[in-house]
């Protein structure tokens, strides 16, 4: 899978705020993880992080929403 410039910009840039990289075990594979608060004036900026992203999610993710 190639990942283009803008979109590893944006990683770049999420990794220097509210993203990290995280791996359960050594053998499993890392992933990104992109956190916010669940403040209603920050979800329309996570919607377009997970719109920019979901072609890199898995078939089964779902948003983890805390209300």
């Amino acid at each position: 899978m190639q990942i283009s410039e803008d979109i590893m910009s944006a990683i770049t840039g999420m990794m220097l705020s509210d993203g990290h990289i995280a791996q359960r075990s050594i053998t499993g594979n890392a992933r990104f993880v992109f956190v916010q608060s669940g403040k209603p004036a920050k979800r329309e900026y996570f919607n377009f992080v997970l719109t920019l992203l979901m072609p890199f999610c898995s078939d089964k993710y779902t948003p983890y929403i805390k209300e």
